[in-house]
């Protein structure tokens, strides 16, 4: 309803469709052509490719396919007799002898006992030895009589064999060694030490350091009294001394009722 010089009429419903419903796409769609309504120039000759309507080998028919150019088993040529062939072994068909054969083979040929045919004179040689060893027991017995018996000292003789012997000189006890090394070392007197130069070095001071009292009572003396000042004119002059006379009769003034 709109109101207008005092009077209400209604207002027109819009026709349009609501946004993102398909009466809205289908308005928005009108405007543009279709398909068969587009205007195509005569120069717009654009050639495209097409579908193959070839009849495509399956996988088993290009196996076959590709497998016939090779021969088979039997198209192979027999190379003929021409050709050497490589010659193989083959299984003896010969009777092995056994081990009983094998032995009697090798006795035949061994002479008998009475076959040996010896030679008339021999290679001399050694001899074995004809005397008698003695045992254990003789050889005990024969050393027992060349020894003298305990008491017959007339056969010993007596072996004086020299070694060494005690000695009889005294051995110097532990304070007789530190003894014997201090006489060798010489007194502490009897050191010759060479002369050397004197470096001459530093000194300690002998001034008195002041301390922080004396420090600031020395400070404070060299800072004159509150009576001592001495103002010059510049000072009367100054802009900071005319605003304080400034401020002060300010204040006598409100203070006098002025």
């Amino acid at each position: 309803m709109v109101r207008r010089g005092g009077a209400a009429k209604w207002g027109k419903a819009s026709t349009y469709a609501a946004y993102g419903t398909i009466q809205f796409q289908v308005q928005a769609q009108r405007g543009r052509p279709g398909p068969g309504h587009y205007e195509v120039t005569k120069d717009a000759n654009i050639g495209g490719g097409r579908f193959n309507r070839g009849n495509v080998k399956s996988g088993l028919e290009m196996i076959v396919y590709s497998k016939k150019d090779i021969p088979g088993p039997a198209a192979y040529g027999n190379p003929g007799t021409s050709l050497t062939m490589p010659a193989g072994g083959r299984f003896s068909s010969a009777s092995v002898p056994g081990y009983i054969d094998i032995e009697q083979k090798r006795a035949s040929s061994i002479p008998g006992p009475g076959h040996y045919t010896f030679q008339e004179k021999m290679p001399s040689g050694q001899s074995w030895g004809k005397s008698i060893t003695p045992s254990s027991l003789e050889l005990h017995m024969r050393r027992a009589n060349d020894s003298p018996a305990p008491w017959d000292t007339a056969k010993v003789k007596p072996i004086i064999i020299s070694g060494g012997k005690w000695s009889k000189t005294a051995s110097k006890s532990e304070l007789d060694w530190i003894t014997h090394r201090a006489s060798q070392l010489p007194a502490p007197g009897q050191y010759g030490m060479p002369l050397q130069k004197i470096i001459a070095g530093g000194r300690f001071g002998k001034s008195i350091v002041p301390g922080s009292i004396d420090v600031l009572q020395a400070r404070t003396r060299k800072i004159p009294g509150p009576g001592q000042y001495n103002v010059d004119d510049a000072y009367e002059n100054s802009t900071f001394c005319n605003k304080f006379k400034l401020e002060r009769d300010m204040r006598d003034r409100r203070s006098n009722g002025g």
